[in-house]
Order: structure tokens, then sequence, then C-alpha cells
């Protein structure tokens, strides 16, 4: 099991079971083509895919000594854009592996918004080889549709950088939207319910609100439609099969989602805006 470091007294006090997964990758299948690679420097080499040596997984990595010998490379592994609508708190989390840490110059996280410039949030300063996971909160950038996490590498003859099962999570109860397509069956899944609780989904096809509600604000604009209420059951996920009409196809789709637990507390979910194919 890999040791957790915590890098602020806010993400001390949250435990990382609570956490409901908003983002993923775990690069299984190499690079996707939604990452962005990004050559700021004058070596021109690029993270790579392969398996941990350490944890046996396959990861994201830039070696030490790469093909441009002791040209200086500044690389940013860009992640797609991350929707943190709709919540309160979020934080990033990955597995990170250092070789030859002592040798680094610069591994940081940075972020950016809405296609602005990447601001530096965290820098990995142990020197200490090996397998860990960090975690950064993301308390800043909650709110923002358009999150884009880059892990920028620079160095020339430095350390080795490996990162893997990169996620964006929060406590709040997570809305997602698998094969949204015209004329197909889509599936509308609430991760984070509690047992005994309910959770109602709300959608539109007019806009992202902000519309006020019994509930509070939802990011839905009028008309908007509420599925059938799901249960939550003893995994925490309700999931419901929804038949989308194949004139829905290019139109775009608003979602979110109030969970409603045992006890009359009121827990919103991320909201979501998807193209539908």
């Amino acid at each position: 099991m890999v040791p957790i470091r915590l890098v602020s007294g806010l993400l001390a006090s949250m435990p990382l079971l609570a956490q409901n997964t908003l983002f993923l990758e775990a690069f299984d299948a190499g690079l996707p083509a939604s990452w962005q690679h990004q050559v700021l420097g004058l070596g021109a080499d690029t993270w790579l895919t392969a398996r941990n040596p350490a944890s046996g997984s396959v990861d994201a990595y830039h070696e030490y000594f790469c093909t441009n010998g002791t040209l200086l490379r500044d690389n940013r592994l860009v992640t797609p854009e991350i929707d943190l609508r709709g919540l309160a708190a979020a934080q990033l989390q990955w597995d990170d592996t250092q070789v030859l840490a002592s040798w680094r110059l610069r591994n940081t996280v940075e972020v950016s918004v809405a296609g602005g410039p990447f601001t530096t949030v965290y820098s990995i300063t142990r020197t200490t080889n090996g397998l860990v996971q960090e975690v950064v909160d993301l308390a800043a950038f909650v709110g923002q549709s358009r999150v884009r996490v880059g892990f920028r590498y620079v160095g020339d003859i430095a350390n080795e950088w490996r990162i893997d099962n990169v996620r964006v999570t929060t406590a709040q109860p997570v809305l997602a939207v698998r094969d949204l397509a015209g004329g197909a069956t889509s599936t509308f899944t609430v991760v984070g319910v509690a047992p005994g609780g309910a959770a109602i989904i709300g959608v539109s096809f007019g806009g992202g609100g902000p519309l006020p509600t019994t509930f509070g604000d939802v990011l839905l604009t009028q008309p908007l439609f509420a599925l059938p209420i799901l249960l939550g059951g003893g995994s925490g996920s309700a999931s419901l099969p929804v038949a989308i009409p194949a004139a829905g196809s290019g139109l775009r789709l608003w979602a979110h989602s109030v969970e409603l637990p045992p006890g009359g507390a009121v827990n919103f979910t991320n909201a979501i805006s998807a193209l539908v194919r």
C-alpha cells in the first residue's frame, strides 16, 4: 500500500475513503488522445507510457536522460478539460514514482482554467526515491467548467518522473453519464448515494442555469426535466437507463443531481454539460 502525503490541513480532515471519483486516468491503454503533450523547451522528448517496475502497473513517465542528451527538456502533459461546477471541494490525487529524485530540477503540477495560462499549484520537493500517493487541494478551482491539470517536467540529465491513476475526487456525490447518443440508451449514474437515500437527476437542453429550486440553486435552465428518482443501495451507486431520442443528436445536454440522504440533508453533485453524439 503506497503511503499518503497530505499537503494541507483541509485535506488532512477529509478521509480518502469517503471520496467519490469525478475523473480517472490509469494509462492502461497508453496516453489517451484527449490528453495533450506540450513542448515548452528545446528538447522535444515526450512523456511515454510503460510498465512501472515498482508497481507493475502501466503509467506515464518522463525519463531522465532522453534522446536529446543534455538539451533542456520542458514538457507538460495536460489532462482533458474537467468540469468542477456544482462542487464545493475537490482534490487531485495520483501515484507518484521518483527515480534519481535528488537530481530533479523541476516537477510541478499546474492548472489552467478556460484556456488561460497555467498556474503552478504544487511542486514535488521530496528527495527520496520510490512510490507515494500525492494529494493536492483544488478548492481554488471548484465551480469552474474548463479545468485542465498539467504535469510539467523540467530538466536535462535529471530525475525520472512517473505518474499513474490520476484522479479528481470529491466528498460530494458524483453524477456521470455514459453512452450519450441520439437513438441510444444512456446510463445516468450517481455514486455516493447514502443507503436508504435517494437521488433526483434533472436534465435540460436549455442551458446550465443557475435556477432556484426548493433544494437550492441547480445548474440547469428551463425547461428542465426530472428523471425517475433513484434509490440508494448498499453499494452507494444508483443507475438509470434513459432512452435518448434520435432527434437529440447534435444537441447539448446539461444535467445536475441532488442527493437526499436519510435525515433531510441535501447534497448536490457535480454538474455535467455534454454533447449528444
